[in-house]
């Protein structure tokens, strides 16, 4: 009988072992939860380059290349399409970039468009190496939100090997911010979609 009552005790021990530790994980939420957001995000250091590229999305990215090249750590401002359905979308992407480059101070012709379309990050990237390396042009540095630049250097790293082009990474400020992500419904989604797609990655997906 000894035997049988202990055994009924131990499933309900792990349940409190389980819930006390689930309590105490999300008492301490505030040390380790930064944690999450803050591997997601990678700074190289800011070195002059022939080109910055704010890689497609929200304008504030634009803005800060724009920022870099009015302080002379990039000659010209790249910008890549996006293939959007709506009639007139692309053209209007592109457009939005532009005023936003413009609005930041930047002349019209230190802003080159990218040719060919990117559904992908790392098309993003192909299409970027395809474009300097046709002008002969050897460093780059890309500007996307913080909490995505982890992933975007990886991508980039693997579409410029090679080439002996310079790639850089550089956060956006803006966005969702990775050190309290879990706080707002854009951070937690953007985390839990970066972190989907570094798995991916892992795995060979693009």
């Amino acid at each position: 009988m000894n035997s049988g009552f202990s055994r009924a005790l131990v499933p309900k021990r792990l349940v409190w072992l389980a819930l006390l530790a689930a309590v105490g994980l999300w008492a301490g939420r505030v040390l380790w939860l930064p944690g999450l957001g803050g591997y997601l995000v990678v700074a190289d250091p800011l070195e002059p380059a022939q080109a910055v590229l704010p890689l497609a999305g929200a304008q504030h990215r634009a803005a800060a290349a724009a920022r870099l090249v009015r302080a002379g750590y990039a000659e010209v401002l790249l910008i890549t399409q996006i293939p959007l359905a709506e009639p007139g979308a692309r053209a209007r992407y592109v457009a939005q970039v532009q005023a936003v480059a413009l609005q930041a101070g930047l002349n019209p012709e230190r802003i080159r468009v990218v040719p060919g379309y990117a559904r992908t990050t790392y098309a993003e990237a192909q299409n970027a190496r395809a474009f300097l390396e046709g002008r002969g042009w050897t460093s780059l540095i890309v500007v996307t939100d913080a909490y995505h630049t982890r992933r975007a250097r990886l991508l980039f790293r693997r579409a410029f090997q090679g080439s002996g082009i310079t790639v850089r990474v550089r956060p956006a400020e803006g966005g969702a911010p990775p050190e309290a992500w879990w706080t707002t419904p854009e951070g937690q989604r953007a985390v839990l979609s970066e972190y989907l797609k570094l798995m991916a990655h892992a795995v060979g997906v693009r």
